[in-house]
C-alpha cells in the first residue's frame, strides 16, 4: 500500500506543515523525532483521522534549527511512512535575539519576541541528610534535580507588538520558549511566568518602547489540543466556502472553522 507524508517547512510562523496521503488508512499517530533521536507525538495527531487516507496537521512547537524527521503510524497496523528530513530556521533579526514564544494549544496567540536579556536557570538540589544512629556518618537521600526556571528580559518597539505580548500572555498557561539552536540558554522548554513587568522607556506617553521583565517556571508539557491556526484570517474562510452552505458542509462545527478555516 502506498502513502506519503510530506512535511513543509513555513518559516513565517515558525511552524512545519504535514500533509499525510494514504490510500486505505483511516487513523494515523504523525511524531516528530528530533535530532537527538527523541520522539514527539504532535498535539493535534495523537492519532489524528483521515477519511479518504487524507489528514493535514501542524507541528506548532518544532525545535528551530535542527534537522526533523516525521513520522506517520497507520493505528490499525502500526505500519510507518516517514518525511524527508526539514528544519525550521530561527529569525537573524536584532542580531539573532529573536525567539519565538509558543502558546501550544492556541498557536495563534504565539509570536517572535525581542530578547535582550538571559538571567541564570537554577537547577535546584532535591536531596536530604539522615543522621544515622550509632554509625559516625550520615546517609544522604536524594531525587532528580529540578530545572526550577529563571529570568528573561524582551523588548517590544510598537503598540501592535506590545498588545500581541500581553494577549499571549494574558491567560497564564504554559507557554513553549523556541530559542534560535545556537542558543546555549535557555534551551527549548516550556515555562509558566510569574509576574511580569512593563517598563515604558519614556515613562510616560504611549506604550511604543517598553521594557519585559519575566520570570518563568520550567514546567511538563501542557495537555490539550491546538485551536486556531497561527496566520489563519476571515479572508482564508471566504476564499475557502464562498457561502454558508459551503461552510455548513465543510465544517461541522465552529470549533472545527476556528481550527480549519481553510480547505
Amino acid at each position: 500500500m502506498t502513502g506519503t507524508l510530506t512535511a513543509t517547512v513555513q518559516s513565517t510562523y515558525g511552524r512545519v506543515l504535514l500533509q499525510l496521503n494514504w490510500p486505505g488508512v483511516t487513523s494515523a499517530t504523525i511524531s516528530r523525532i528530533n535530532a537527538d533521536l527523541s520522539t514527539v507525538v504532535l498535539r493535534d495527531a495523537d492519532p489524528i483521522a483521515t477519511p479518504g487516507g487524507v489528514a493535514t496537521v501542524f507541528d506548532n512547537e518544532a525545535p528551530l534549527d535542527q534537522t526533523l524527521i516525521y513520522l506517520a503510524n497507520d493505528v490499525a497496523t502500526n505500519a510507518p511512512r516517514t518525511s524527508d528530513p526539514v528544519v525550521v530556521p530561527s529569525d537573524p533579526s536584532w542580531v539573532g535575539s529573536m525567539m519565538w514564544l509558543t502558546h501550544p494549544t492556541s498557536p495563534a496567540l504565539s509570536m517572535l519576541i525581542a530578547v535582550t536579556g538571559i538571567g541564570a536557570q537554577t537547577r535546584s538540589g532535591r536531596n536530604g541528610i539522615l543522621q544515622i544512629l550509632g554509625s559516625p556518618l550520615p546517609v544522604a537521600i536524594s531525587d532528580v534535580r529540578v530545572l526550577t526556571g529563571g529570568s528573561l528580559t524582551a523588548h517590544t518597539t510598537t503598540t501592535a507588538d506590545a498588545a500581541a505580548l500581553r494577549a499571549l500572555l494574558a491567560d497564564g498557561s504554559p507557554l513553549l520558549m523556541r530559542p534560535p539552536g545556537a542558543w546555549a540558554t535557555p534551551p527549548w522548554q516550556y515555562v509558566i511566568f510569574g509576574d511580569v513587568t512593563e517598563t515604558n522607556a519614556s515613562g510616560v506617553g504611549p506604550a511604543a518602547d517598553i521594557t519585559w521583565t519575566m520570570p518563568y517556571t520550567v514546567v511538563a508539557p501542557p495537555a490539550g489540543q491546538s485551536a486556531g491556526s497561527v496566520g489563519a484570517t476571515w479572508a482564508d474562510a471566504i476564499a475557502a466556502y464562498p457561502t454558508w452552505s459551503d461552510l455548513i458542509g465543510g465544517e461541522a462545527t465552529w470549533a472545527d472553522l476556528i481550527a480549519h478555516p481553510g480547505p
